[in-house]
């Protein structure tokens, strides 16, 4: 038994793929990070999936003019450590608390909605009381990834491109929906999982386990103690990314987890 990736997009039915197929697969930019232990990773240019060993799925091309669709992969937002997971104790000063804030976009994020006295705090001498982040901005690491989705729908022209999210959390997917016509979250899967999905060899049949935020808006004025209080994002096709919410092959799924688990339940 292995864990599959779930499908949330698939304009135009565009998966599974059929016959042999030529597939464009762009390498993926790492950028640079700190690890676990602090020290320095490099950034570097690699393949995201496996290329080596497609030959059973469909034929890989170099240039996205000879390929019949493209094939990406990215991660969902990264923050990376120390400042950009949620504090910074370089910034500690009489007028900075350190705390920043956590973005689940890919684009540059301003705090406006934060509140401005923390809920959280530490009462104890020399310590923070008030943790708001209010009015303070924060990139991730990899905005990259949606600048490489980009590149590729403009050089694949009306040619689908297939987008396939090593996802860790919920995030902001309003910024790259647009410009694909199916997406897999696929949680980290090995390549062949992937592949497996994508040319029909397996029914797609994973659904989203969290609510998918509109945007940061929605994300900072939830309440944090409410269940399924947030505005979820619908997507091009009418589809709202929220709990419970999956694609197989044939359109939404439902079954007796969607009538046993999904929000309308509670």
């Amino acid at each position: 038994m292995y864990f599959q990736p779930l499908v949330v997009k698939n304009k135009n039915k565009v998966l599974p793929l059929t016959g042999r197929v030529k597939v464009y697969i762009p390498k993926r930019y790492y950028p640079e990070q700190l690890g676990w232990y602090l020290n320095k990773i490099p950034s570097h240019t690699a393949y995201s999936l496996d290329v080596e060993n497609t030959s059973k799925f469909f034929q890989i091309v170099t240039d996205p003019d000879d390929a019949d669709i493209a094939l990406v992969r990215i991660n969902s937002p990264e923050r990376g450590y120390v400042k950009y997971n949620g504090y910074d104790p370089n910034r500690v000063s009489d007028t900075d608390n350190g705390y920043l804030p956590i973005s689940l976009q890919y684009l540059p994020y301003e705090a406006k909605l934060a509140r401005k006295v923390s809920i959280a705090g530490d009462r104890r001498d020399g310590q923070v009381l008030n943790r708001s982040y209010f009015g303070k901005s924060i990139d991730t690491i990899n905005q990259s990834d949606l600048e490489q989705v980009r590149a590729v729908r403009n050089r694949m022209g009306n040619k689908p491109v297939i987008l396939s999210i090593d996802t860790s959390n919920p995030f902001v997917i309003s910024e790259i929906e647009p410009y694909v016509d199916a997406i897999l979250l696929d949680f980290g899967v090995d390549s062949q999982v992937i592949y497996s999905l994508i040319t029909g060899a397996s029914e797609p049949s994973g659904l989203l386990p969290f609510q998918m935020p509109k945007n940061m808006d929605t994300v900072e004025t939830q309440n944090e103690d409410t269940p399924f209080d947030m505005m979820t994002f619908m997507d091009e096709e009418g589809n709202s990314y929220d709990f419970g919410y999956g694609l197989n092959f044939s359109g939404r799924i439902t079954d007796w987890r969607t009538t046993k688990y999904t929000k309308d339940v509670y």
